[in-house]
């Protein structure tokens, strides 16, 4: 499995535990209701949209760091790019100071 399943599969979970979470919470905010003055359900209603919030903030900045994280990793070279990149390089190189060296019989009087 890449990272980025791993990543994506993680965050899904996260997401549905989240989502489990704010289930139990509303069930049991449900439950209590029942004889409950309306002032003390708009204040238990109120409770749980912060916690639904924050949980959801929670989520949202999990996700978003596992993302920059595997953005992060894409668009890294590997090892193997940076050898052949440095071989390249090197090729370059000895092949402009081999242009630049003067040819025999055109070397510069003065």
């Amino acid at each position: 499995m890449s990272d980025i399943e791993r990543f994506f599969k993680e965050a899904w979970t996260r997401a549905l535990t989240g989502v489990g979470a704010a289930e139990q919470e509303a069930e049991k905010l449900l439950s209590r209701v029942t004889g409950v003055s309306g002032e003390e359900l708009r204040k238990q209603a109120r409770e749980l949209t912060e916690r639904l919030q924050a949980q959801r903030r929670e989520i949202e900045k999990a996700i978003e760091e596992g993302l920059r994280k595997a953005a992060g990793r894409l668009q890294a070279p590997s090892q193997d790019e940076l050898g052949a990149l440095k071989k390249r390089m090197d090729d370059l190189t000895a092949r402009v100071e081999a242009m630049s060296k003067p040819r025999r019989g055109q070397e510069k009087k003065p």
